[in-house]
Formats: C-alpha cells, structure tokens, sequence
C-alpha cells in the first residue's frame, strides 16, 4: 500500500480482487473459474471491496502502462496470502462538498437558535477547509450576544463576523463548526 501527496492509495491487488473491481458478477457468473476460490476467500475479497467503497472511490491508475507485478506479499484488498500477480487499484477519499459541525446537543438546539460567525482565517484553506474558506461561530443563549459579539471582535483571525439563525443557517464554507459559548 502506498500512500502518495495527493491523498490517493495505491493498492496491490490479487487477480481475483482485480476481476472482481471489473466485473462485478465474477463470484457469482458461471462464466468465470472461481472453483479455487473458497465461500470465505469471496466472503474476503466482498468485504474488501464494500470496506473500502464506503470513504473512498476506487479506480485504476489513469496511465496506459501496465503496473502489473509478481509478489509473494498479501492482496491490499482482501489479505490473500497467495502469491501471484499484483494489480494496482487507487482508493481516492470521497470528500463532502462541505462539512458542518455542530456542538449543540438537542437540548440546546432548542435554546442557542443564534451564533456569531466568523470567517476563520488560520483555519482556511487547508485541512478540513482545504481549497476553501473555514467558518467558526459560537451558538448562545439569550442575553450573551454583547459577550460573544465582542469575543469575536477581539480574535486577530476572525473575518466577516457576523450574526445567524442557526435554523436557516446554509454556510457555502468548506468547513463549518458551530461551538457552544460558555461564559
């Protein structure tokens, strides 16, 4: 397995793992010799495919070389130990457009309906909010807007700061998270 800048894997995979990402029906399809295969070596390389399939998107590498190799090390995607081919497979992160964060708990949903937010800009542009803008903002109950207005108003970092209703709130940020202001 080898991971490389751009947050791709590249996996080794068995011959079977590799028929499998092609043809979806091959342990199941007549067509194909999956004799050798025992109900638990399929159960694996199923298991493989849907563990994987659940944060990642998977593909082959888009260059027309064959990256095809022997090796005695175990299949990245179902943990063959059997020697054979090699083939190689990308697992590309599936990213959210956006990503929101929100502290509240139920309770307080019902109470902190408003949040001072601000355009955090430390935060933005990398991690989370990589190639975006990154938002913070603080929910509140009645009777503390002054303190939280003037808290945000003292951060270096905060830009655009600004009052919301947290029940129609739709940020276009990359990153959101509403925290909860205590006092």
């Amino acid at each position: 397995m080898t991971h490389t800048l751009s947050h791709t894997i590249t996996l080794a995979v068995c011959t079977d793992c590799y028929f499998y990402y092609h043809y979806s029906d091959y342990l199941i399809n007549d067509g194909f010799n999956t004799e050798h295969l025992s109900e638990e070596d399929k159960q694996n390389i199923i298991s493989g495919f849907d563990k994987n399939s659940e944060d990642y998107n998977i593909s082959e590498p888009d260059n027309d070389s064959d990256d095809t190799h022997f090796s005695w090390s175990n299949c990245d995607m179902c943990g063959s130990g059997l020697g054979g081919d090699r083939h190689e497979l990308l697992l590309t992160p599936i990213t959210p457009k956006n990503i929101f964060k929100d502290d509240r708990t139920e309770e307080q949903k019902k109470t902190h309906k408003l949040a001072i937010v601000g355009t955090d800009t430390f935060m933005s542009g990398w991690g989370l909010a990589e190639g975006g803008a990154s938002y913070a903002g603080w929910a509140f109950e009645d009777g503390q807007y002054a303190e939280v207005l003037a808290m945000m108003n003292g951060r270096s970092d905060m830009q655009r700061v600004r009052l919301v209703s947290l029940d129609s709130y739709k940020p276009t940020a990359k990153h959101t998270h509403i925290y909860v202001y205590k006092s």
